[in-house]
């Protein structure tokens, strides 16, 4: 189970994880929250009805990084904040390895 997740967070087949995890009430990996969060964001325009146990310390850190990357963060920017994070992989770290 825990490869089929962390596989699914690899290939950011973000519609399936949420699939697998829908009604998932245990408290989740903060890797897998954060892709969670981040497949949220990009079809929803709030947070409110997320399905998921998510720390509001994830919820502020997506907001926070989608802030600084509209504002123009780069890879090199955004790295010490966000470089362990599944949103700086999915934007940045993910391209390098393609």
């Amino acid at each position: 189970y825990d490869y089929l997740i962390a596989y699914l967070i690899l290939k950011n087949d973000l519609g399936k994880l949420a699939q697998i995890l829908q009604g998932d009430t245990n408290i989740l990996p903060q890797a897998v929250q954060e892709a969670l969060v981040f497949h949220w964001m990009m079809h929803n325009k709030t947070f409110e009805g997320i399905p998921w146990k998510i720390d509001q310390q994830v919820v502020m850190g997506a907001i926070d990084f989608m802030r600084q990357l509209n504002s123009g963060g780069n890879m090199r920017s955004m790295n010490a904040r966000f470089g362990k994070t599944y949103w700086y992989y999915n934007t940045f770290a993910s391209q390098l390895i393609q």
